[in-house]
């Protein structure tokens, strides 16, 4: 363990306790959070209170115990034994209770029989009204006062009115196996009894209505006479109808309806209109070869024309969308304004128009020359990709390519190009050469080389030369040889007020008002391959805590020089 203090001669606030395990701060200030593990302990003396850390990532967390009269506040409380409560009210502020006792009893404290104190629960309704479940003693029931129950289903003896579907023993506005005693039921919907048999009812028990109506001798002769009329020779009685003498006269005023039916040369069916308008339209639908002279035809299955010529007349369209035109291709079909392509055709659509006469066009060849093989553009422009093959470009004072221009002359030797930051290139002499003079050593200054006489090299003799040198602190020191000058070995630490970055750990003991104090590790983490001879004090070895050494492969203990159990 090391302890850390406000030492004389230095301004340090705080003190700290303990380096390898938890530590302990005291002072008024925070502790560095680069100094602070989780489970450390401050004393925070600012404010008069103990904090324990907490550390996720570079994040440190001081969680507040401070004990103010009867109330202890904590970041978390945990209980491991059983809590009792004897107060008259306990107040728990918490958005999330769990409790893991699946029956929760209220009024335990009853004793005895003749209860009159109704229990349940009632739910806070801010500036609403309260509301309850409650059981009432008074009355031996549970009760939700003026307020609505809902439920999926609902099991057992229903009193007084029901709003919406009942559902004694399935599914809703099903009675199953149950009796109605006394009293009327009254169905405003639907009652569907498929599937049902219905007993102890009649048509007796069902009145008439006005579409459905029950049959009568009366009503059956009324419908016979309203389909046959006139003649003499037809009687009617007792539902029976009889022909006596009939003509065709008295069958004129008769519609005949022949669909269906079928057409023989022995019927003896009445000619009339309708007859033969029937049994054309028969004969046109089942032929295969007639063809309707007017009208729209529509032409099903496949069909040959044979050694004829399908003419169409001026003004008609033949319409083959959605179909298939097969046996025939563009040389089937004869020229007319729309042209079919040539060479000769296309060679002849283009032309050349060029003032300087060097570009030409060979309509019957259908190529392009340059005379001289050289292309002259002038305050014209030319897009698209040219192959320049073996040649190259020439004589062109500026060059502007994607927005970039080209300088017109090449620079001198070693220069690059470079650019603006707008488009525009030019050659630049780049500065290669170290600053300074012959083997001093270049550094980053401000951005830029630099170099100093006081901070050389000289390769002859591998030696790295410096000015003063300040502040210099070795946490081990090695031998480096005979120092035979150290006037030019200054340190000046000044006044110390601050422990940041000024503490070094060199495994040694550390005295505080005299006493020596050891690293405290306990048996399991006594760590191996540690100096020979080193002590450290072990407050869980098994014959009680005691002082420990190491003898370069065992950790031992001084009073019988056993090993650590």
């Amino acid at each position: 363990m090391a302890v850390y203090m406000n030492a004389k001669g230095t301004t340090n606030t705080s003190f700290q306790v303990g380096k390898r395990g938890n530590k302990i701060f005291g002072g008024v200030s925070t502790p560095a959070s680069d100094t602070v593990e989780s489970g450390d302990i401050w004393f925070d003396n600012a404010n008069g209170t103990l904090k324990f850390a907490s550390v996720s990532g570079n994040t440190v967390s001081w969680a507040n115990i401070v004990a103010q009269g009867d109330a202890i506040n904590s970041t978390d409380l945990v209980v491991t034994g059983n809590l009792t409560v004897t107060g008259t009210q306990t107040t728990v502020n918490t958005q999330t209770l769990n409790v893991e006792d699946n029956i929760i009893t209220l009024n335990s404290n009853f004793t005895g029989a003749d209860n009159i104190v109704d229990g349940g629960i009632e739910i806070e309704r801010g500036d609403e009204t309260n509301v309850s479940f409650l059981w009432d003693e008074s009355e031996g029931e549970w009760t939700l006062g003026a307020e609505s129950l809902r439920a999926g289903d609902f099991i057992g003896t229903v009193h007084g009115n029901v709003v919406g579907s009942i559902a004694p023993n399935g599914s809703p506005n099903t009675l199953t196996g149950n009796v109605i005693n006394g009293g009327a039921v009254t169905i405003t919907g639907s009652l569907d009894v498929t599937g049902a048999s219905i007993t102890g009812a009649n048509t007796d028990s069902i009145s008439e209505g006005s579409t459905n109506l029950y049959y009568t001798d009366a009503r059956a002769n009324s419908a016979v006479d309203a389909y046959v009329t006139g003649g003499t020779g037809i009687v009617i009685s007792s539902g029976t109808v009889s022909a006596n003498g009939l003509t065709v006269n008295e069958f004129v005023t008769t519609a005949y309806d022949a669909t269906g039916d079928t057409w023989s040369n022995d019927d003896s069916t009445f000619a009339t209109t309708a007859a033969i308008a029937d049994r054309i339209d028969a004969q046109i639908t089942s032929s295969a070869d007639i063809v309707h002279i007017t009208g729209t035809e529509t032409i099903t299955g496949d069909k040959t024309i044979s050694g004829a010529t399908l003419t169409l007349t001026a003004n008609s369209t033949l319409d083959v969308s959605n179909a298939t035109v097969t046996g025939a291709n563009t040389s089937s079909i004869s020229e007319g304004t729309n042209l079919y392509y040539t060479n000769p055709r296309a060679r002849q659509a283009l032309q050349v128009s060029d003032d300087s006469g060097q570009l030409s066009y060979s309509n019957g060849t259908g190529i392009f020359s340059f005379t001289n093989n050289r292309l002259a553009l002038s305050g014209g422009t030319m897009s698209g990709n040219i192959d320049m093959g073996n040649n190259s470009i020439s004589n062109v004072s500026s060059l502007t390519v994607s927005s970039i221009t080209y300088p017109i002359a090449d620079g001198t030797a070693n220069q690059v190009l470079t650019t603006d930051g707008n488009g525009t290139l030019s050659f630049t002499t780049v500065n290669v050469n170290p600053d300074g003079s012959n083997t001093q050593v270049q550094f980053n200054n401000a951005g830029s080389f630099g170099a100093s006489t006081g901070f050389t090299f000289d390769d002859s003799n591998d030696t790295l030369s410096t000015g003063v040198t300040k502040s210099i602190s070795f946490e081990h020191f090695t031998d480096y040889d005979v120092i035979s000058n150290t006037s030019a070995i200054a340190s000046d630490l000044g006044s110390i007020t601050s422990n940041v970055g000024a503490k070094i750990d060199q495994g040694l003991l550390v005295v505080d008002y005299g006493y020596p104090i050891l690293p405290s590790v306990e048996v399991a983490k006594l760590p191996s391959g540690q100096p020979t001879g080193t002590f450290v004090f072990c407050p869980n070895e098994a014959g009680g805590a005691t002082i420990v050494f190491y003898d370069g492969t065992n950790w031992r203990r001084p009073s019988d020089n056993g090993i650590v159990s």
